[in-house]
């Protein structure tokens, strides 16, 4: 497939990005999408913080859980298994 004819000339691709704000330039410059991660980060820091330390100690009562029960029916954990698997492959 071949893309559209673009609608556009050179020059007034030019004289649309001289227009453009500061704003509009670091939106589409390289590192865009880095600082767009970056900010997004630190914006949603204060949902990431309580989200963590809610649920911190339910998946750790749960895994733990889960530990007891595997070590009361004498079956091993997946991680066990998984790293007995690789040691008979090596």
């Amino acid at each position: 497939m071949t893309a559209p004819p673009s609608c556009h000339t050179e020059e007034e691709l030019r004289e649309d990005s001289e227009d453009r704000g500061w704003v509009a330039k670091a939106l589409t410059s390289k590192g865009s999408d880095l600082a767009i991660a970056f900010l997004c980060t630190k914006a949603l820091f204060f949902v990431r913080v309580p989200l963590t330390l809610g649920l911190t100690p339910v998946v750790a009562r749960l895994l733990q859980r889960r530990a007891v029960e595997a070590a009361a029916t004498g079956s091993k954990s997946t991680t066990a298994a998984a790293a007995q698997e690789l040691e008979k492959r090596l």
